[in-house]
């Protein structure tokens, strides 16, 4: 006769459980969120020491598919800057700068690891100028008859940069969008048919995004694709849009003004326009205004929060539709506030800026710490909750794995044994 009492059946120990849920009060489905990043690595990009004040403000702008940068950093005391890009093995790089260049800024880069933004030469009778740097060579955009300047702001793959131009002297335009390719900037003005324009973004089907009207106070997002142009409208509800960033499935990130429930003020608030249905993203609590600045291809978007004073920016990431600061998702112990988040990758790597404890700027990256396995819930930590999730599931998966199986955690079809012994390996809290 064997010692001891008979091991249960996973039919007894689901039905115990049960009783415990209904008369424990432990958390119901209905608690349950959809799942969102846990938790980022964090990586600070520092600027070369400015004897004797040691290292100047650095800014992220943008992040490629490798997790390679683009941004510029204050040249002692921020009397000028200095365009760079970063990778993790070589560190920050100082972008060269055509001749007599005296500051520059990259503000966009490609998968091949070019970067684009503008340069100024005192005395040259132009205002900024846009660049495009290849890793060897600078090439300078110049600007279009009539212009006092240009200011490119994303490049795709096939190197095709998109910004705005215009004279800021005559204003005549003040800004109207351009598309620059093979050393040709065409001028979309025609297209837009609006007086005014920017373009902030071009995906890798070569469609473009950013705002139409007769200024920014009237602007109309849009998405142009070989010469024919979408009007996306305004945020719902509200008086402008802006485009910002467009994903590979033609999904749309930006702004608009809208009226404050609160106090009926005109405010900012970040959108998503998904095929014919917009978005309004809201802003994290305590906050008023919030601006959208890239997403990627799951539709992840970046941003940042603040008050009508600027002095209280808060880094935000929008995921299945919630907004969470990105100060929740960081370690307490690396001495950082995320201020603004620039850009976002397909891997959802993130860079932008922070302010350190010491009082300083400085660029980062984050990396996502992928969630533990077995967290069937998306709260980061692995408990009891997955083990009733993977409980219920028990037996044949409808469907293949991934993804319509979640608890199916060795992807063999079914859920079993196998798939309790890996939830109970990963318990308790992501690391």
């Amino acid at each position: 006769m064997p010692y001891g009492k008979p091991t249960p059946k996973i039919s007894d120990v689901r039905r115990g459980l049960t009783i415990i849920l209904i008369f424990g009060g432990v958390a119901s489905a209905a608690t349950v969120r959809s799942y969102g990043q846990c938790e980022y690595d964090v990586t600070i990009i520092q600027a070369p020491d400015c004897l004797p004040f040691g290292s100047q403000p650095t800014f992220g702008t943008g992040v490629n598919s490798a997790g390679e940068l683009a941004g510029y950093y204050c040249v002692c005391l921020c009397e000028s800057d200095q365009a760079f890009g970063w990778t993790a093995e070589a560190g920050l790089v100082e972008l060269a700068m055509p001749p007599g260049a005296i500051s520059s800024r990259a503000s966009g880069i490609n998968d091949m690891g070019w970067s684009v933004g503008n340069f100024c030469v005192p005395g040259d009778g132009f205002g900024d100028l846009g660049f495009l740097h290849d890793g060897v060579k600078v090439i300078s955009l110049g600007t279009l008859p009539g212009g006092t300047f240009s200011k490119p702001q994303a490049i795709n793959i096939a190197g095709q940069v998109v910004g705005y131009w215009g004279n800021n002297v005559k204003g005549d335009p003040a800004k109207a969008a351009f598309l620059w390719h093979d050393g040709v900037m065409t001028d979309l003005s025609p297209e837009l048919r609006t007086p005014n324009s920017s373009a902030f973004d071009i995906n890798e089907a070569g469609q473009i995004v950013g705002w139409m009207g007769d200024s920014q106070f009237t602007a109309h997002a849009f998405i142009w694709e070989d010469g024919l142009v979408t009007d996306l409208g305004v945020i719902p509800g509200g008086l402008t849009g802006e485009g910002r960033a467009i994903n590979s499935l033609g999904q749309v990130a930006g702004q608009g003004l809208i009226e404050s429930p609160e106090d009926a003020s005109l405010v900012l608030h970040a959108v998503l326009w998904n095929d014919t249905e917009a978005i309004d993203m809201g802003t994290l609590p305590g906050t008023t205004f919030s601006r959208a600045l890239d997403l990627n291809g799951q539709a992840e978007v970046v941003g940042y929060c603040n008050n009508p004073l600027l002095t209280d920016l808060t880094a935000f990431v929008w995921q299945t539709g919630v907004m969470t600061d990105l100060n929740e998702l960081i370690p307490s112990d690396v001495g950082i506030t995320m201020k603004v988040a620039s850009a976002i990758n397909n891997a959802g790597q993130i860079t932008g800026w922070a302010s350190t404890s010491a009082g300083s700027v400085v660029a980062v990256l984050l990396t996502p710490i992928e969630p533990p396995v077995g967290d069937l819930d998306g709260d980061c930590h692995v408990g009891i909750n997955d083990f009733l999730m993977l409980l219920a599931a028990w037996g044949p998966c409808p469907d293949p794995c991934p993804p319509s199986c979640p608890a199916d955690l060795d992807c063999d079809g079914d859920v079993g044994i196998n798939d309790f012994l890996i939830l109970l390996a990963g318990w308790g809290p992501s690391p």
